[in-house]
């Protein structure tokens, strides 16, 4: 179980997991829609990037080269925070295709930002992208570039970095529109699982890993790919079987030799060899379906477990053991000891969470004891799971309990709060009253302010 705040940022869709504090975005956006959201857009070298002395901020220099759109002449300055989705992956030296978005700073002044959730990149990534933005403001169709990225796609004497964009940008048009997916566009997949590449073969997998459910075709790619002699490969692969394919035996079989060649084999790094078998058990546990494939995989996942000192894939394979058949009672004790034994605020917010999915009602005292820990992820994952797992006791809980506390800590724990109230919604009735007066109180119109205002509208 994850929460999400959502906000938007000059167009940007932004979301920020709960669970770890760090950005994801929550979906992509196509060249034409970055080129409409976006102050401008424009090709450019990074002419300096000079870390600031804390290691949370620097000063991005560009030389602009091509500009699309936007006021922008020879050189822009960027000073960056680090935090939240801003870009942080820029490199003295190397071109990039950019997209800003107006940002205001402490002045009011407006200036140039980047975003992750943005379509900036390095240029040699972007070389099919120009072909769209050239388009987009000479006023042309770019549905002919649309319909020639197949064929870049099988193409395999074209670069490696022109096959791996024309996959990507056909992923963005055809998940949100799966019917527009043509016969020549699920040859090229297919062909492009072909490839030496790595990347190419893991965005092969992840293309089939939603929308291709039961394709004999497609299993077939994924089967082989299993094989790979890559991990990264054979993870893809294994994820999206999980999704894409319907139980068979055999595919089961097939998961459990890969997992089975893969502890036997010899890797330079026993820690992500480690982390590589957890995920293939992982992907395992969710396709076993007879009790004799339940019970096998619960044996594996109950050997990791002692071999694991990685907390958080320590609690995702208690949890997934956790889901297998008779086997809940046993995961819910190891969790609550890693709970116990934990002093980190992510790993206590990670495994209140898995014990919540896991319905762990042995737990809920447990659980409700850190409704006043003195992190607020921590409180706030608290009240989420107590509802959860006994969502009819939960009135008289937030009544008695829940209340008070955010009542007496809701000024240091407002973003986690304002998150509570936005994920159980009616529930959170009870509280308006007090939510109305902390809202007269706000002075400036803060994203707090604003967030607020929109719950309490509702009522």
């Amino acid at each position: 179980m994850k929460y999400f705040l959502i906000i938007f940022i000059s167009g940007f869709l932004i979301v920020f997991s709960s669970k770890s504090l760090s950005c994801s975005c929550a979906s992509s956006i196509s060249p034409m829609q970055g080129f409409q959201n976006s102050k401008a857009v424009f090709s450019a070298r990074v002419d300096k990037y000079q870390p600031g002395k804390n290691g949370n901020n620097a000063v991005i220099r560009l030389k602009v080269d091509q500009v699309w759109k936007g006021d922008i002449d020879g050189t822009l300055e960027i000073d960056m925070g680090k935090s939240g989705c801003q870009y942080w992956a820029f490199k003295e030296t190397v071109d990039y295709l950019v997209y800003t978005y107006a940002f205001k700073d402490k002045k009011q002044n407006e200036q140039h930002q980047v975003s992750m959730c943005s379509r900036t990149k390095p240029l040699v990534k972007g070389q099919i992208e120009t072909q769209y933005l050239d388009a987009i403001v000479s006023g042309q169709d770019t549905e002919s570039i649309t319909r020639s990225l197949p064929s870049i796609l099988a193409d395999d004497k074209l670069p490696i970095d022109y096959r791996i964009e024309a996959a990507k940008l056909i992923t963005e048009s055809v998940y949100p529109n799966p019917e527009i997916l043509t016969q020549e566009t699920l040859d090229a997949f297919i062909q492009a699982s072909k490839s030496e590449f790595d990347e190419l073969k893991i965005l092969v997998a992840n293309f089939f890993s939603n929308q291709f459910y039961g394709r004999a075709n497609v299993k077939k790619v994924l089967l082989e790919l299993l094989k790979d002699e890559s991990y990264q490969v054979r993870n893809s692969a294994a994820s999206a079987i999980n999704r894409a394919l319907e139980y068979e035996q055999r595919i089961f079989e097939a998961l459990h030799q890969n997992l089975n060649d893969t502890i036997e084999a010899h890797w330079v790094d026993p820690i992500e060899k480690l982390r590589t078998v957890s995920h293939l058990s992982i992907s395992l546990s969710k396709y076993a379906v007879t009790d004799y494939e339940k019970e096998l995989t619960a044996q594996i996942l109950q050997n990791l477990v002692s071999k694991i000192n990685e907390p958080y894939q320590k609690v995702s394979v208690i949890q997934h053991l956790g889901f297998l058949k008779y086997h809940a009672n046993k995961a819910i004790g190891e969790l609550r000891e890693v709970l116990r034994a934990s002093e980190h605020e992510h790993v206590k917010k990670y495994t209140i969470s898995a014990l919540a999915d896991l319905s762990a009602t042995v737990a809920l005292g447990e659980i409700k004891s850190y409704l006043n820990d003195q992190s607020c992820g921590v409180s706030q994952y608290s009240i989420l799971a107590s509802q959860k797992i006994d969502p009819k006791g939960f009135d008289g809980y937030l009544k008695n309990k829940v209340m008070t506390e955010f009542k007496s800590r809701f000024e240091q724990c407002q973003l986690e709060y304002i998150m509570v109230i936005q994920e159980l919604g009616e529930q959170m009735k009870p509280l308006i009253p007090f939510l109305m007066e902390r809202y007269k109180e706000m002075k400036s119109e803060t994203w707090y302010k604003n967030q607020l205002g929109k719950i309490l509208a509702k009522y």
